[in-house]
């Protein structure tokens, strides 16, 4: 476990594990705040807030790993600009789509989802570059990191469609699916 682990290894993995808990935080305030009846409490209030500390702490974290020279990487991943910059159109895509064509309210989440899904699929990229992941683990974490981004959008759209409870529901879905999908990320390295 965990084997011939370099510090960049160490803080994409580290960033990656804050990533899951500040997941758990939010979903924490999520069942809190959301739920039918309810509303917000001081409790509530400091797990969002732990949340985004653990947010920010997750991305500076797995960053510093991704851009750090420390490896020597064979030239078979794509370069992570390339990532970011379809991110960024996906999500201007998506911004016009739900919000003009769907008359989705805009939220944060639209950006929270697109954010993640560039990260992880940079985090997973990486790995496979610096040959971490082989070919077959690598493509089946990308497809279940787009999978989990769909079901997010999924989720997204549906949200203000639904009824009270099974909004509370629609609502947890994309935070129990990137933690898990994250988790599944997180096993695969530290078994490798």
């Amino acid at each position: 476990m965990c084997q011939n682990f370099t510090t960049q290894l160490w803080q994409v993995l580290g960033g990656n594990l804050l990533l899951v808990l500040c997941s758990i935080f939010y979903l924490i305030w999520w069942c809190i705040t959301f739920k039918p009846g309810a509303g917000s409490t001081p409790f509530g209030t400091m797990c969002i807030g732990i949340a985004f500390v653990l947010g920010m702490a997750g991305i500076v974290l797995s960053v510093m790993g991704l851009n750090a020279n420390q490896m020597e990487m064979p030239a078979r991943n794509i370069p992570g600009w390339i990532i970011v910059v379809c991110g960024l159109v996906i999500y201007f895509v998506l911004l016009f789509l739900t919000g003009i064509l769907l008359h989705r309210q805009v939220t944060s989440e639209l950006l929270i989802i697109t954010g993640w899904a560039v990260l992880e699929l940079c985090i997973v990229n990486f790995l496979y570059g610096a040959g971490r992941f082989p070919l077959g683990i690598t493509v089946f974490l990308l497809v279940l990191i787009i999978l989990a981004a769909i079901a997010s959008m999924i989720c997204y759209l549906l949200y203000y469609n639904l009824p009270a409870y099974p909004g509370y529901v629609d609502g947890m879905i994309p935070l129990i699916t990137v933690a898990a999908s994250m988790m599944v990320v997180n096993l695969i390295l530290m078994l490798k």
